[in-house]
């Protein structure tokens, strides 16, 4: 229960920074990557009644969603633009 409880840590210290400063639009981006990334450690720490298959199927591609997310939030950090059709073609090979 560690690793989502400090996903969850992390995504209210962003929303915080962000409330801070509006402006900054990747702060959002990171906070919802760690909460993304919570629910990712909650279905790979509890077995659902879904099977284990798609439970980890699940937590695998929330794990693979967060990481995209936080790329993309540090490209808008740097005022780049994401390479999206990079982040889907890693997305397809991920999966």
């Amino acid at each position: 229960m560690l690793n989502p409880m400090m996903s969850l840590i992390f995504s209210a210290a962003f929303v915080g920074l962000w409330r801070y400063q509006r402006s900054q639009h990747y702060l959002l981006m990171l906070a919802a990557s760690y909460l993304i990334a919570a629910a990712g450690f909650i279905l790979h720490v509890y077995h659902f009644p879904i099977g284990l298959l798609w439970t980890r199927g699940g937590s695998s591609s929330l794990f693979l969603l967060a990481a995209v997310a936080i790329c993309v939030a540090l490209c808008w950090r740097y005022e780049r633009r994401p390479p999206y059709l990079a982040f889907a073609a890693v997305g397809a090979a991920g999966m």
